[in-house]
């Protein structure tokens, strides 16, 4: 039942129309019944997870009480694999919600759930970069949902503690960056917009770059020498070239 409730959910995610939501919480309730009476604790050890499928059945919903009540459980919870997949279903729930109330609840669960996953001792490089990345979207969220400038430099220093424990992504830099300029640093948020496009390349991370750059100071050098190679690397950009044109004329 935990397989076919997973497998339910994950046609569903690609395509809303082909599977059927009821299905899959129906599958993740008699896997929890199952779980729940097994003898062996091998067996309802396992529980959990079909209570994390539970939940995200919910979250997909845009459910917020049911979700909540789902994953009360996570409150006394120290397993770092059921923390980070709570956090996530927070994640998705806040995605799927409507009104800001409940968005800014959905965020407060996932920061709260991450926090917890963060302070558990001998996490995973693997789960402490994703962890502080994720605690870092749910903070600039927050921020921008509560214009408040206290959860965008949290933000900051979540993203700085992903790269500290080896993440080095293009989404990453750009998350990092966009909380530098809530913070009013554009330079600084331009450095990373740079980082990103050297991690990936394309015109539209070089033009953003450059267009930070040019915040800060319209005769950047930073960002001429960055269009100079954006002319060359991508001749068929017409955006690059239109930006060359007028910053060089």
């Amino acid at each position: 039942d935990y397989i076919s409730g997973s497998l339910i959910l994950a046609e569903h995610e690609s395509n809303p129309a082909s599977a059927s939501l009821a299905e899959a919480e129906a599958a993740f309730k008699r896997a929890g019944e199952t779980l729940g009476k097994a003898a062996a604790k091998e067996d309802a050890r396992f529980k959990p997870l079909a209570l994390l499928g539970l939940a995200r059945t919910y979250a997909l919903r845009g459910d917020l009480g049911s979700v909540k009540d789902a994953l009360q459980w996570l409150e006394k919870e120290q397993g770092p694999v059921t923390l980070a997949g709570g956090a996530r279903i927070f994640l998705v729930l806040a995605k799927r919600v409507e009104s800001k109330e409940a968005k800014v609840q959905a965020f407060g669960l996932a920061r709260k759930t991450l926090q917890a996953l963060l302070r558990l001792k001998d996490l995973s490089d693997a789960l402490r970069q994703d962890g502080s990345y994720l605690l870092g979207t749910a903070q600039l969220a927050l921020g921008d949902l509560e214009l408040s400038e206290a959860a965008h430099k949290e933000a900051v220093k979540s993203f700085a503690e992903a790269e500290k424990a080896g993440l080095k992504s293009e989404r990453l830099y750009e998350r990092w960056a966009e909380a530098y300029d809530r913070t009013g640093k554009i330079i600084r948020a331009a450095q990373l917009f740079r980082n990103a496009y050297e991690l990936a390349p394309s015109p539209s991370t070089c033009l953003r770059a450059v267009e930070y750059y040019l915040n800060a100071n319209p005769t950047s050098p930073e960002a001429r020498s960055l269009l100079a190679e954006g002319k060359e690397r991508f001749r068929d950009s017409k955006e690059i070239q239109k930006k060359y044109q007028e910053v060089f004329k």
